[in-house]
């Protein structure tokens, strides 16, 4: 989107329907925040003036912000947090949005500890990317290293192993279903693999804080214990989805390779483990198994960033930065590319034109650090 191809949009571009919606002010992932953090990006490129990024930002703040337990990295005041952020000014309301997380990951923080302290089992939104403490850790490992090493601390401790059932099983197995609701489905609930919803998340940012030598008590040995479960169910270069006591290692049949739960999102996210380890020879078995998903995908049938082909060329290009054959990679991107015609959402973020609009080219801002890739 630039302004040779496409009229940029603005805030009063945004159908009255949309707009009535009480949630789209403050949904990174579906409304006028993921619209923000494009124009955000598309100036820092020079592709856009500032001031289309600034109407999206006036827009998003215009009402109060969601704060407290209803809020998340993709809603509320963190949403608008990570796209001011990204920008690099608004210094003032940052701060203020900040502290508003601060105190809302203490919280959360004190009510996992106790959870663990009780042998309970989590639910999703406790620990996930999206909703959960791996989201917020994200946004804070840029923004305030005291409070994310204390992220870190609790996502050790949710990689240890817990007895429930009468088994063995991994610390963030899950209560509910994969909707993070009762499922009548999953009565003895689920280990989640997904980077978006699953054990990916909290791998991928453990990995990528010890890159940054952010490091507390136990966290290699947690990224360990999370490599040591993927290679217990992986099968040839795919992963399950999710474990339960039933199905056990039971393999989609038609397996999406994307970043919200297929093999893309989870190989980069073990690509990142190895490169935290040092463990060369699991990067190269981890690159390998994702250069052959990036180049013969299943199951993607759209352009998106969370199940599509924008998100497969992203992953490629955040490859190529860490890749021992970056080249392998990179060749990959245009391939992908080819298939991100537009969604049909022009103002959606993972599922829709903003998110594809920022995958195209490769990024001057850390506007993908919500997706922990």
């Amino acid at each position: 989107m630039t302004a040779t191809t496409t009229p940029f949009l603005t805030p009063e571009t945004v159908p009255a329907s949309l707009a009535a919606r009480p949630w789209w002010r403050q949904s990174l992932a579906h409304g006028a925040p993921g619209v923000a953090l494009l124009y955000v990006e598309l100036a820092a490129r020079d592709q856009a003036p500032r001031r289309v990024a600034h109407e999206w930002i006036s827009y998003t703040a215009r009402q109060e912000l969601t704060r407290g337990p209803d809020s998340h990295l993709y809603y509320g005041a963190p949403a608008l947090a990570h796209v001011l952020a990204c920008s690099g000014r608004y210094a003032a309301p940052l701060a203020v949005l900040d502290d508003a997380i601060r105190t809302d990951v203490k919280r959360r923080l004190s009510a996992a500890h106790a959870r663990i302290d009780r042998g309970a089992l989590p639910a999703l939104s406790e620990f996930d990317a999206i909703r959960g403490l791996t989201g917020l850790g994200a946004y804070l490992l840029d923004r305030d290293n005291a409070t994310a090493r204390e992220v870190l601390t609790y996502l050790v401790r949710l990689t240890e192993p817990v007895d429930a059932h009468g088994w063995e099983l991994p610390g963030w197995w899950t209560t509910g279903g994969p909707n993070g609701r009762p499922d009548a489905t999953y009565p003895h609930g689920h280990a989640n693999n997904g980077v978006a919803h699953g054990i990916g998340g909290p791998l991928a940012l453990l990995a990528r804080a010890t890159r940054r030598g952010v490091v507390v008590d136990g966290q290699r040995d947690a990224i360990r214990r999370v490599l040591v479960w993927l290679d217990r169910w992986r099968t040839d270069d795919a992963w399950p989805y999710l474990i339960d006591l039933h199905t056990r290692s039971k393999l989609q049949s038609r397996q999406r390779t994307s970043w919200c739960y297929g093999t893309a999102g989870l190989a980069r996210a073990q690509q990142l483990a190895a490169l935290a380890l040092g463990d060369t020879a699991r990067q190269r078995d981890t690159e390998a198994v994702l250069l052959r998903t990036l180049a013969a995908p299943t199951g993607i049938t759209d352009a998106s960033l969370c199940h599509g082909y924008a998100g497969l060329a992203h992953i490629a290009r955040r490859a190529t930065e860490d890749a021992l054959d970056p080249a392998a990679f990179l060749g990959l991107v245009p391939a992908l590319l080819s298939q991100t015609e537009p969604t049909g959402q022009p103002y959606a973020f993972l599922e829709g034109d903003a998110g594809v609009h920022l995958a195209r080219e490769p990024a001057a801002t850390p506007w993908s650090t919500c997706l922990l890739v």
